[in-house]
C-alpha cells in the first residue's frame, strides 16, 4: 500500500476538523494493502491508530463491524479499550476502507510478563479474568457475524453448531483440514448443543493484544485490543484459546472470571475443538505449532495433523 501522511491528514482532518496538523506518523504493520499507523496530531492534540485495508488486502477488515462492537464495549462494559471514532467502507472518499481509533498508552502484555514480579503478574491475570468475563456477558440475538451493529436487519441464527461450522469455512485455508475440522464437529455434535446464548467472542486474545501499564507503582490492565477477529459465538472459545497460549491465564484469572460469568460443565468436552480450530486457523508449521497441535490431536483421538 502507498499511503501516505497527505492520505493520513485527509482522513484525520474529515473527522476531527480542518485546523488540525499531523505532528508524526509511524507505520506499526504493513502488508499488501494493508497498514496500520500510529499518528500524532497537534491543534488539537491526539494520539490515534489508523488502519487502513485496500481491495487486495490480505486480512480481513470489517470496520464497521469492529467499530459496533466497541461501542457496546464501552457501553456496556468497564473493560479499557480504545474509543472507535470513524470508519468508512465505501473506499469512496480515500481508494481504502479505514477505521481510526485512539490509540492506548500501555505495553504489550508479551514484553512485560516475564520481568513483573509474581504479585503483580497474578493482579495482571485477575484483571484480565474479570474484563474477558465481561466481554462475555455481551450478548446478540442470533450466532454468526454481527455486520454493523443494526441486529435488527440480521437473520436470527440460533443453531451454533451451524454457525461455528460456517466460521470455520471462513478460516481455515487448506481444504482437507477443514474437511476434518467439519467432520469432528458433526461426529461430536451433541457436545455443543448446550450452547444456546450468542455472546461476544473475541477470538484473538493474545499476548500481543493485551496491553499494561505501572501507574503509581501498581501494574493495571490498560487495554484490550483488536477486535476484527470477534464475532457473536460461543464466548468459551475464548477461554480455551487463552489456555492455550502460553501466559494468558495464571492464578487467579478463572476466579474472577467465575465471578463475573460462569464456565459451563460441558467447556471441557469442547475446548480442544476450539483449540484444534485456532491451530488449523494459524497452521504455522513451526516445532512449536506442531508440539501444540499434536497435543490436541491425541486428546481427541486423530491422527497428528502437520503443516508445510
Amino acid at each position: 500500500m502507498k499511503a501516505n501522511e497527505l492520505l493520513y491528514t485527509e482522513i484525520v482532518k474529515r473527522h476531527l476538523g480542518t485546523n488540525l496538523k499531523l505532528a508524526d506518523s509511524q507505520v506499526l504493520l504493513s502488508k499488501e494493502d494493508y497498514v496500520v499507523v500510529s499518528i500524532t496530531t497537534e491543534q488539537p492534540s491526539h494520539r490515534l491508530i489508523l488502519k487502513l485495508a485496500g481491495p487486495n488486502a490480505p486480512l480481513d477488515a470489517p470496520f464497521d463491524r469492529t467499530y459496533a462492537m466497541n461501542q457496546r464495549v464501552r457501553q456496556e462494559t468497564s473493560v479499557p479499550t480504545f474509543e472507535a471514532i470513524a470508519y468508512d467502507m465505501s473506499s469512496s472518499v480515500v481508494p481504502y476502507r479505514y477505521l481510526m481509533m485512539t490509540q492506548v498508552e500501555g505495553r504489550l502484555w508479551a514484553e512485560v510478563r516475564h520481568d513483573l514480579h509474581d504479585d503483580d503478574r497474578c493482579g495482571i491475570y485477575r484483571q484480565l479474568g474479570n474484563a474477558v468475563a465481561q466481554l462475555h456477558r455481551i450478548e446478540y440475538i442470533g450466532f454468526g457475524e454481527p455486520g454493523n451493529g443494526d441486529e435488527t436487519t440480521r437473520a436470527k441464527v440460533t443453531d451454533y453448531l451451524a454457525a461455528l461450522s460456517d466460521r470455520a469455512r471462513r478460516r481455515i485455508r487448506n481444504a482437507g483440514h477443514l474437511d476434518l475440522f467439519l467432520a469432528l464437529l458433526q461426529a461430536n455434535k451433541d457436545v455443543f448443543n448446550s450452547i444456546v446464548t450468542p455472546r461476544l467472542t473475541h477470538e484473538d486474545l493474545h499476548p500481543g493484544n493485551i496491553l499494561v501499564r505501572c501507574t503509581h507503582g501498581q501494574w493495571e490492565l490498560a487495554g484490550i485490543l483488536d477486535f476484527d477477529s470477534a464475532w457473536a459465538g460461543g464466548c468459551e472459545s475464548d477461554l480455551a484459546r487463552l489456555e492455550l497460549w502460553r501466559g494468558m491465564t495464571g492464578p487467579g484469572f478463572f476466579e474472577e472470571y467465575r465471578q463475573v460469568n460462569p464456565i459451563s460443565e460441558g467447556y471441557p468436552l469442547r475446548s480442544s475443538f476450539y483449540q484444534l480450530l485456532w491451530c488449523l486457523e494459524y497452521a504455522d508449521p513451526s516445532e512449536q505449532h506442531h508440539t501444540d497441535t499434536k497435543l490436541i490431536c491425541d486428546r481427541l483421538g486423530i491422527p497428528a495433523i502437520t503443516f508445510l
